[in-house]
């Protein structure tokens, strides 16, 4: 499935769940990742979300890329900032 499909899928079901989104625009040629590395950001109250998007068959290469930019950049997350992989499965719902 492609990217922008499944951006907007994950965005619609953030914002029904009371979140306020941003996800770049696709920008051809250019980096259009958050930090390299993340398709959505979502805050909700005092939560800060950072999502990675991706197909279910793809989520263990996404884990490690995601924990190659924290360890690379020696960040931890802090308690009210959550890092989620997010696989879109045929169906169109997410694991």
């Amino acid at each position: 499935m492609k990217e922008k499909i499944i951006k907007k899928h994950a965005v619609a079901r953030l914002k029904a769940g009371g979140w306020v989104c941003w996800a770049p625009a696709k920008v051809r040629f250019y980096e259009n990742d958050i930090f390299g590395v993340f398709d959505v950001i979502c805050w909700r109250e005092q939560y800060l979300t950072f999502i990675q998007l991706t197909s279910v068959s793809n989520i263990r290469t996404r884990e490690r890329k995601v924990r190659r930019f924290l360890e690379k950049n020696k960040l931890t997350i802090p308690s009210a900032v959550y890092v989620e992989i997010w696989g879109i499965k045929k169906d169109k719902s997410f694991k």
